[in-house]
């Protein structure tokens, strides 16, 4: 595929609001770097929705006490561990006022400048997506609170180094084949509610992430990957995660009938 320079019109950050979902689905002894890594960005969010299915009562007192520390609203929103990830975003937007999301879908630390990079390539009519880089843990994370980013031993070096001119020249694409798309992605939320958000109907983050994406390029929005751009890190012990069989069933289906709207979503449909 040939790469295209990325010329679209730039939307001004003041047209903007900007909300980061982060999703806890078990409990991470390194959640107080990843909220470093937030509260440390270049560019912060509006608001910042914490949402927690772990049953640990430190992480609304982490929250409170980060809160104190920051000009942007951070909510803290309690699941049982029943619900799905599509329920808790679905139920984050319909809270949240901002006009763009960021979503994080597991544990990662940011780039100090990944969200600045996903606000600096916006665009109506897109919506992107991160890069997300394993790495190996070293004592030096426990001991640099200021930047737990810099970790000494990368794994995979090429996609981890930010060099954000790359983001110019990226395609436009109507597939998503590679799992480092799922991780780290942003989009209007007008669109996500022309496509009724996340479909509930989903059990796992990566089925139900892929579909929304597949159903945003079927509405006409065109996925940008903001290579060495939009970087998050991942610790390499961290498990990797599949589509269930019951997901694979739901996203053939979906994708032979180029759905759009999700069926059980921000609101219920037949």
């Amino acid at each position: 595929m040939i790469a295209t320079i990325y010329f679209m019109k730039k939307v001004s950050l003041f047209e903007m609001t900007i909300a980061l979902l982060l999703n806890l689905s078990r409990s991470e002894p390194l959640l107080n770097h990843q909220l470093l890594s937030i509260i440390n960005q270049s560019q912060t969010p509006d608001e910042l929705f914490v949402l927690d299915s772990t049953g640990d009562n430190a992480i609304p007192m982490l929250c409170n006490q980060m809160q104190t520390q920051v000009p942007f609203t951070i909510e803290h929103l309690s699941f049982s561990e029943a619900i799905p990830f599509a329920t808790k975003i679905n139920a984050a937007v319909l809270r949240s006022e901002a006009s763009y999301i960021v979503v994080l879908n597991e544990m990662s630390f940011l780039h100090p400048k990944c969200l600045q990079q996903h606000l600096r390539w916006a665009r109506r009519g897109f919506f992107l997506s991160g890069v997300l880089s394993k790495v190996s843990l070293v004592d030096s994370l426990t001991h640099d609170m200021e930047h737990p980013l810099f970790m000494k031993k990368i794994r995979s070096a090429g996609s981890a180094v930010y060099f954000p001119g790359l983001s110019a020249f990226a395609s436009s694409k109507t597939s998503i084949s590679d799992d480092q798309a799922l991780q780290n992605v942003s989009f209007w939320r007008e669109d996500f509610n022309l496509i009724n958000g996340y479909d509930e109907m989903f059990e796992t983050v990566e089925g139900v992430t892929r579909d929304m994406l597949y159903r945003l390029i079927h509405l006409g929005i065109q996925l940008k990957v903001l290579k060495a751009s939009a970087l998050i890190y991942k610790p390499n012990t961290t498990e990797h995660q599949v589509v269930s069989q019951h997901d694979a069933a739901l996203l053939r289906k979906s994708l032979q009938k180029k759905r759009i709207v999700a069926i059980n979503g921000l609101e219920k449909t037949d």
